[in-house]
């Protein structure tokens, strides 16, 4: 029986990284923009977290393109961070490696914070109860930094505003749950001399103590001031396993790639991102794919620049992909995945004629027994 084979890549796409304040570990931010910005297109945000024995740190790329638009970016951090500029090569070399393809083979008869660790290890901030601390500020790169924290969250925006970071309305509502928490804000803007300038942005790199119950919180809620309809969220971890989401509906490629074959065999397009989204509705609107879970260090050499990253605590990469509606941007929990086997980021699907109904049926029924599987664990 002859065949022919169609071939699927999933483009990537950016990531927003924001959140609400959870009690464990935090990975968080708002990426704010002046109303009146005419050309600020975000092309791709992507997170990498890199957990080392006693320090997580977070690989942050913002790509913008800008005609001097005033914009922010704002992350709740627990602890006084250290910044670094790092290697866009990184993410180059990453997207490379993982990005997902799918082949549809069809036969000829028939018609694919926690980075910032946990709120316990700040110490708590303690302000003065009517004005706003600043822990320190300064110059790295294109980036104008400033860390800061208030009793309440309208002096901090206050603060921001008056020193020249965009806030959207409702900020002070979306920020106090974290200084209730006793965390700090960590703000990102253009440096002074940047602002006219086409930028492709080095990676901010945030060094946080790593956080002792194995958990990284990343909330989402956040972005909901800023969020387009739907948020693309991009994570890659580098640890010495490989890691999950524990509380959402969480699926391997290949349920992707089932419910590719099943919705071309309906007609439907055949198209990475609407089936991602697809599923995602099905899900109730959370839903994390693991698109890539390998111990790369047999595969050296990849990169310079990626291999400078490895060592005996670093050496399992794990690729989480989603696309979240804006109603469901809450907090993803990220743990480690024990004892789960790899997952290869080239999947094939079948999508022969005969076969359609049970295949449409076979990738919901498996997209439902995750979620309960994923939601039991969480409880």
């Amino acid at each position: 029986m002859s065949s022919r084979v169609l071939t699927l890549a999933a483009l990537l796409t950016g990531l927003g990284l924001t959140g609400i304040a959870a009690p464990s570990a935090h990975a968080c931010g708002g990426f704010f923009r002046s109303e009146t910005a005419q050309n600020l297109a975000i092309d791709a945000q992507r997170a990498l977290f890199v957990w080392r024995a006693d320090t997580v740190d977070v690989h942050l790329q913002l790509v913008a393109d800008t005609d001097g638009a005033d914009f922010a970016w704002v992350v709740p951090v627990p602890a006084q961070p250290e910044l670094s500029l790092g290697d866009a090569a990184v993410f180059t070399k990453l997207d490379g490696l993982t990005t997902p393809s799918i082949t549809l083979e069809r036969d000829s008869g028939g018609g694919g914070g926690g980075f910032c660790g946990s709120a316990d290890q700040a110490g708590g901030v303690a302000p003065n109860e009517t004005a706003v601390t600043h822990f320190g500020g300064g110059i790295l790169g294109d980036y104008q930094w400033d860390v800061l924290a208030g009793a309440t969250a309208e002096a901090v925006g206050t603060w921001l505003g008056d020193n020249g970071y965009v806030l959207p309305e409702g900020f002070a509502d979306a920020a106090q749950p974290y200084l209730d928490g006793g965390m700090r804000f960590l703000a990102v803007k253009l440096a002074p001399g940047s602002e006219d300038a086409a930028l492709d942005l080095q990676p901010l790199v945030v060094t946080m103590p790593r956080p002792g119950d194995g958990k990284l919180v990343f909330p989402l809620g956040f972005s909901r001031l800023s969020a387009v309809d739907v948020t693309p969220v991009v994570l890659y971890v580098l640890a010495d396993k490989r890691y999950r989401v524990a509380n959402a509906a969480a699926v391997e490629l290949s349920t992707v790639a089932t419910a590719v074959g099943a919705r071309f065999d309906q007609g439907d397009d055949f198209e990475y991102d609407a089936t991602v989204d697809a599923l995602t509705d099905a899900a109730g609107g959370r839903f994390v794919i693991t698109e890539y879970a390998r111990d790369i260090a047999n595969r050296l050499p990849i990169s310079p620049e990626v291999d400078a990253l490895l060592d005996a605590d670093v050496h399992y990469l794990t690729r989480l992909y989603a696309r979240v509606p804006r109603a469901s941007l809450d907090d993803l929990v990220i743990t480690f995945a024990n004892e789960a086997d790899d997952v290869n980021n080239f999947q094939t699907a079948d999508a022969g004629g005969a076969g359609k109904e049970t295949a449409l049926a076979f990738a919901f029924v498996s997209l439902l027994l995750a979620t309960g599987v994923v939601r039991r664990r969480a409880a």
